[in-house]
């Protein structure tokens, strides 16, 4: 999907199963410029992120969820959020892309993670309603300069973009498929390319 967009520089960070993935990657895009970096001890999706950021020179990053199955028709969702983020990058430090409840699959939950409101994201607090996060984003990177930890949750960083009000987002229109567990992927079937 990355590479389809014309991605240039890819980070993936990895703990478990870190060899596997380090040899796929070796062997099957060689080509391309991937770093692959391994967290001793996990730095949770913050920590993640921010342990990257010194291989990237641009501003603003394309954060990926990798227990996403990302599939063809999710690639004009992808560039409906570059093309969101680029024009709104003086008032949104992050562009989330979400998921609404109904086209959400693979993850068992009656409660949206947002909700959407003249234009800006805030949390969800009612049941069967909200947006899902769909695992990927772009945020300015000066927002983790606000963050001293090195362990630390991405909901931290939205939470203060929220207060902020610098925070937004776009709804996909494809559906979304979060590989969480193995029951996800009985809906696999729903996802034929």
């Amino acid at each position: 999907m990355l590479i389809s967009l014309d991605i240039k520089k890819i980070v993936i960070n990895t703990h478990y199963k870190s060899k596997l993935i380090k040899d796929y990657i070796k062997k099957n895009y060689n080509k391309i410029k991937i770093k692959i970096l391994y967290e001793k001890e996990l730095l949770d999706t913050g920590g993640g992120v921010k342990n990257a950021l010194s291989f990237f020179d641009e501003k603003n990053i394309l954060i990926v969820n990798s227990d996403i199955y990302w599939h063809h028709s999710t690639k004009k969702d992808f560039i409906r959020l570059i093309s969101f983020h680029n024009k709104n990058f003086n008032k949104n430090k992050c562009s989330l892309l979400l998921s609404s409840l109904l086209k959400s699959y693979g993850i068992e939950k009656n409660k949206g993670d947002f909700i959407k409101k003249n234009g800006l994201i805030y949390r969800n607090n009612l049941f069967n309603r909200g947006l899902m996060f769909s695992g990927a984003q772009i945020i300015d990177k000066v927002v983790f300069n606000s963050i001293k930890k090195d362990v630390f949750s991405l909901n931290m960083i939205w939470d203060l973009l929220i207060k902020q009000k610098k925070i937004s987002g776009i709804v996909m229109g494809s559906n979304w498929l979060h590989l969480g567990n193995t029951k996800s992927f009985k809906y696999l079937d729903k996802f034929k390319t």
